[in-house]
């Protein structure tokens, strides 16, 4: 077992993210600005995805994308950026699908941790605290009428743990797709 860090739940691995949910490229440009991913994995996603654009200029901004290297790493912010305007997309949608993928990363590799939970407590304070996963926060007060001090720690427990796969499967989540990683 080990200790869970913040940083455990920014760089998710690209595969993991590819498995979990479909990419624009305001989502790129959201995940890169926001530390989920490094240059090179925004150009393996160029790669894959520039195959399919059928716009001509959005088609030749993601191949160079997708030829950027480490002598011109400073080229992906500015395509990134260009390419996201491809996109009818706000920010909020982004983040709410990084916020599933954290939740969603954590959640699988819990058996890691010492504490699991901390993945729910990382993820709240990286995202500025948001209200849907508040009720599953280990260190915030119950605010629905449950009484903690009526159950032992091993059903508080629990019951933490079933909201949070709770939230994840009103997303999306599958534990099919889960295993096969």
């Amino acid at each position: 077992m080990v200790f869970l860090t913040s940083h455990d739940l920014h760089k998710l691995p690209l595969e993991f993210i590819l498995k979990h949910t479909k990419l624009i490229w305001a989502d790129i440009l959201w995940g890169y600005e926001h530390e989920f991913f490094y240059w090179f994995d925004v150009v393996k996603i160029a790669q894959i995805m520039f195959k399919d654009v059928e716009d001509f200029e959005e088609y030749d901004l993601a191949s160079s994308l997708a030829k950027v290297d480490k002598s011109c790493v400073w080229k992906v912010s500015e395509l990134i950026h260009k390419l996201a305007a491809f996109d009818n997309s706000d920010q909020e949608n982004s983040r709410q699908k990084f916020l599933y993928l954290s939740l969603a990363w954590g959640y699988e590799n819990r058996h890691k941790y010492e504490k699991p939970l901390d993945a729910v407590s990382y993820t709240f304070a990286d995202f500025n605290c948001p209200d849907e996963i508040s009720h599953f926060v280990p260190f915030l007060p119950e605010t629905s009428g449950y009484d903690p001090s009526q159950h032992s720690q091993e059903e508080n427990y629990q019951r933490l743990l079933d909201f949070w796969l709770e939230y994840l499967h009103r997303h999306g989540y599958n534990e099919n797709m889960a295993a096969s990683i």
